[in-house]
Protein backbone atom coordinates (compact mmCIF):
# COMPACT_ATOMS: atom_id res chain seq x y z
CA UNK A 1 0.00 0.00 0.00
CA UNK A 2 2.34 2.76 -1.39
CA UNK A 3 -0.62 5.59 -1.99
CA UNK A 4 -1.53 6.00 1.93
CA UNK A 5 -1.41 4.58 5.65
CA UNK A 6 -2.99 0.74 6.45
CA UNK A 7 -6.65 0.94 6.55
CA UNK A 8 -5.89 -1.59 9.58
CA UNK A 9 -7.41 -0.76 12.92
CA UNK A 10 -8.55 2.38 11.63
CA UNK A 11 -11.59 2.09 13.59
CA UNK A 12 -11.00 3.53 16.93
CA UNK A 13 -7.77 5.11 15.98
CA UNK A 14 -7.08 9.06 15.94
CA UNK A 15 -6.54 10.67 12.63
CA UNK A 16 -3.24 10.92 11.25
CA UNK A 17 -1.03 9.07 13.75
CA UNK A 18 0.01 5.83 12.15
CA UNK A 19 3.94 5.96 12.49
CA UNK A 20 6.01 5.87 9.54
CA UNK A 21 3.45 7.92 7.02
CA UNK A 22 4.44 11.27 6.10
CA UNK A 23 0.09 12.90 6.41
CA UNK A 24 -0.21 16.40 4.50
CA UNK A 25 -0.30 18.78 6.58
CA UNK A 26 -4.31 19.67 6.25
CA UNK A 27 -4.52 15.76 7.62
CA UNK A 28 -2.18 16.81 10.24
CA UNK A 29 -4.62 19.51 11.07
CA UNK A 30 -7.22 17.03 12.15
CA UNK A 31 -8.30 15.91 15.81
CA UNK A 32 -11.10 13.15 15.85
CA UNK A 33 -10.91 9.57 16.24
CA UNK A 34 -12.17 6.97 12.92
CA UNK A 35 -15.69 5.65 13.62
CA UNK A 36 -17.82 3.94 11.07
CA UNK A 37 -19.30 7.72 10.75
CA UNK A 38 -16.57 9.39 10.39
CA UNK A 39 -14.81 6.78 7.77
CA UNK A 40 -18.56 6.78 5.75
CA UNK A 41 -18.18 10.70 5.68
CA UNK A 42 -14.61 10.72 4.55
CA UNK A 43 -15.26 8.10 1.82
CA UNK A 44 -18.35 10.36 0.50
CA UNK A 45 -16.43 13.52 0.03
CA UNK A 46 -12.78 13.56 1.55
CA UNK A 47 -12.09 17.24 1.18
CA UNK A 48 -15.29 18.03 3.06
CA UNK A 49 -14.05 16.32 6.29
CA UNK A 50 -10.42 17.28 5.42
CA UNK A 51 -10.11 20.67 3.30
CA UNK A 52 -6.86 20.73 1.71
CA UNK A 53 -6.05 17.07 1.73
CA UNK A 54 -3.63 16.10 -1.42
CA UNK A 55 -5.17 12.28 -1.51
CA UNK A 56 -6.07 11.50 -4.78
CA UNK A 57 -9.79 10.69 -3.93
CA UNK A 58 -12.65 12.27 -5.47
CA UNK A 59 -15.20 9.99 -2.40
CA UNK A 60 -17.46 7.56 -3.47
CA UNK A 61 -20.92 8.58 -3.71
CA UNK A 62 -23.00 5.43 -3.37
CA UNK A 63 -23.76 4.37 0.61
CA UNK A 64 -24.32 0.60 -0.45
CA UNK A 65 -20.70 0.99 -1.56
CA UNK A 66 -19.08 2.81 1.45
CA UNK A 67 -21.18 0.65 3.39
CA UNK A 68 -19.43 -2.62 2.19
CA UNK A 69 -15.85 -1.18 2.48
CA UNK A 70 -16.63 -0.53 6.07
CA UNK A 71 -17.62 -3.63 7.17
CA UNK A 72 -15.37 -4.93 5.25
CA UNK A 73 -12.51 -2.85 7.24
CA UNK A 74 -14.45 -4.03 10.29
CA UNK A 75 -14.46 -7.71 9.68
CA UNK A 76 -10.22 -7.81 9.05
CA UNK A 77 -10.04 -6.06 12.44
CA UNK A 78 -12.27 -8.37 14.57
CA UNK A 79 -10.78 -11.28 12.68
CA UNK A 80 -7.35 -9.60 13.51
CA UNK A 81 -9.04 -9.78 17.61
CA UNK A 82 -9.93 -13.34 17.13
CA UNK A 83 -6.67 -14.27 16.27
CA UNK A 84 -4.91 -12.40 18.59
CA UNK A 85 -6.79 -14.33 21.11
CA UNK A 86 -6.28 -17.30 20.19
CA UNK A 87 -2.55 -17.31 19.84
CA UNK A 88 -2.84 -15.99 24.03
CA UNK A 89 -4.54 -19.16 24.45
CA UNK A 90 -1.37 -20.83 22.95
CA UNK A 91 1.17 -19.25 25.04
Amino acid sequence: HKMGPSLHNIIGRQIATQQKFNYSPAMKSKNFVWSNEMLSQFLTNPVDVVPGTVMPFAGIKKQKQRDGIICYINSLNKLQLGNNNVRKKQL
